[in-house]
């Protein structure tokens, strides 16, 4: 084991997933105990560091993520509520929720899990609907 890090202690309960970014050398993990999102960054060879927490109202139950190759956007959901968050992460800011897409379309609701396939189209899979959508999205600017 090269790191350990408590999450808890920057306020990250129920970690669900994780998404990391190799361009960036960041990970972003979806705390669901607690709405928010962590960003690390890798601060030397296999060590990271949170820089960053991401606490909103939309991010309650927050339980998947899906992040661009880049890692200039990216989505978040949660079984917890309706809709898909989009992601926004600026050089000078960092990551913030940009808006929610579908979020008062309760066909979209109990989300498990999104994988982007490719930058225009978005995978949702809501495992107490047993459903699977695919969302055809736009990058965000």
């Amino acid at each position: 084991m090269s790191q350990r890090i408590s999450l808890k202690e920057y306020g990250c309960l129920n970690p669900q997933a994780m998404q990391a970014v190799e361009i960036i050398n960041k990970l972003y993990v979806a705390c669901s105990g607690s709405d928010k999102i962590l960003v690390l960054q890798e601060s030397q060879p296999n060590q990271f560091k949170v820089i960053q927490v991401v606490a909103h109202p939309h991010l309650q139950g927050v339980n998947s993520l899906a992040m661009a190759r880049d890692g200039r956007w990216g989505y978040a959901a949660s079984e917890k509520s309706t809709g898909v968050i989009v992601l926004q992460n600026k050089p000078l800011t960092g990551l913030s929720v940009s808006t929610v897409l579908l979020d008062n379309t309760p066909a979209v609701s109990s989300i498990s899990s999104l994988t982007l396939i490719r930058p225009d189209l978005l995978v949702v899979t809501s495992a107490k609907q047993d459903t699977l959508y695919l969302l055809n999205v736009t990058t965000p600017h």
